[in-house]
């Protein structure tokens, strides 16, 4: 099972800025679905960091049933747990080593009880490049409105990523193997990136619902 998380803001930077955080998951049966959640006065790293969330909660159900890959676009959070930077935050009361505050330190604080949950043996993050698959933000928007469980918006993905993904597959596999050290297998890698791109599409019109809401 891949469960993919990402995010997205409007006004990324100023004081009323609102984000929204998006986890998607795809089981080997085919089955799969998607949460999103939305953050006030907010950045876009706490988007992402939302999105995070909501994945590891989800996978902490659907672990039981199977394994479990974490994917995401998001650097900042794939060295924050694969280097374990939270675990030394706490260690120093939640300051960097500057002694400055940790910053989102409210989200990593429930990250890091949400991690606690799971066999760190047994755990993984993936980093992939992001908006390998040119999609379409209204065709994109349109499907996820249509079916939130995002199987009509994958299947969709997927045909454009066989029509037109190909063409930023190499640059994609050297961010992969820099951060990685390895190739993967590419229909590992493939799932890796259409899971990633409808992760990215959820947070958008999630981010869109609610602005529509708010007017």
């Amino acid at each position: 099972m891949i469960i993919a998380i990402d995010g997205a803001c409007k006004g990324n930077g100023k004081p009323d800025c609102i984000a929204s955080g998006s986890a998607f998951f795809k089981m080997s049966t085919g089955q799969c679905g998607a949460v999103t959640t939305i953050d006030n006065n907010s950045t876009n790293q706490r988007g992402e960091l939302h999105g995070l969330l909501l994945g590891l909660t989800i996978g902490i159900g659907l672990s039981k049933q199977e394994e479990a890959f974490f994917v995401t676009d998001s650097e900042y959070i794939y060295n924050t747990i694969t280097k374990t930077w939270y675990d030394t935050w706490i260690k120093r009361g939640w300051k960097t080593a500057s002694g400055d505050d940790v910053k989102n330190q409210d989200l990593w604080e429930l990250i890091a009880k949400t991690l606690a949950q799971y066999d760190m043996d047994n755990f993984a993050i993936f980093h992939v490049k992001g908006h390998v698959i040119p999609f379409g933000a209204a065709t994109g928007n349109k499907l996820f409105r249509q079916d939130k469980t995002c199987k009509v918006l994958y299947h969709n993905v997927k045909q454009k990523y066989v029509i037109e993904g190909s063409k930023n597959i190499e640059h994609a596999l050297e961010v992969f193997k820099k951060n990685h050290g390895y190739i993967p297998p590419m229909d590992t890698f493939n799932e890796m990136i259409l899971c990633n791109t409808v992760a990215d599409i959820a947070a958008s019109t999630a981010l869109v619902e609610h602005l529509e809401r708010s007017e």
